[in-house]
C-alpha cells in the first residue's frame, strides 16, 4: 500500500536485516522476499522480488560481512540479556574466523576480548556455575 508508511530508509543509508528461518526438511523454493521503494527521480514506486531456496549453506562458507553481522547481532543479544543469551565464546570464535581485516573487525575483536575477560573475572568472583555467557 503506497499510501501507508512501513518505515523509511533515507537515500545513501543502509540497513541490515537478519532473519532466522527454521526449515522443515523441504527443499527448493521456500519463500520470496519483496522490497518496494520510490524512485527518487520519478517518485514512482518500484517493487523487486527474489525467491529464497531451501539449499543449506555451511556457516563457514558464508561471506565475512555475513559473519560480522551475525556476530554483532549475537553480541547485542548478550547485552540485552536475551534468554537464552548466546555464549560470548561463540561470538568471539565467529569474529576471529573472519579473514578480511579492516578497522571495524579489529575494533570489535578488542571489544569482545575485553567483554570475554570481564565475564571470566565475574564468573571467578561469584563462583556461579550456571552462567551461559
Amino acid at each position: 500500500d503506497d499510501e501507508k508508511d512501513a518505515g523509511e530508509i533515507g537515500v545513501g543509508h543502509e540497513v541490515t536485516a537478519i532473519y532466522e528461518l527454521k526449515l522443515t526438511g523441504k527443499s527448493g523454493k521456500i519463500g520470496r522476499i519483496y522490497m518496494r521503494y520510490k524512485n527518487p527521480q520519478t517518485d514512482l514506486p518500484k517493487e523487486l522480488s527474489h525467491d529464497i531456496s531451501g539449499a543449506y549453506t555451511n556457516f563457514d562458507s558464508t561471506s565475512d560481512n555475513y559473519k560480522m553481522a551475525i556476530a554483532v547481532s549475537r553480541y547485542a543479544q548478550i547485552l540485552k540479556l536475551s534468554q537464552p543469551p548466546p555464549q560470548i565464546g561463540m561470538v568471539y570464535e565467529i569474529v576471529n574466523g573472519i579473514e578480511e581485516t579492516y578497522e571495524t573487525v579489529d575494533d570489535f575483536k578488542i571489544v569482545l576480548s575485553n567483554a570475554k575477560r570481564l565475564i571470566e573475572i565475574k564468573q571467578g568472583e561469584s563462583n556461579v556455575q550456571n552462567w551461559k555467557f
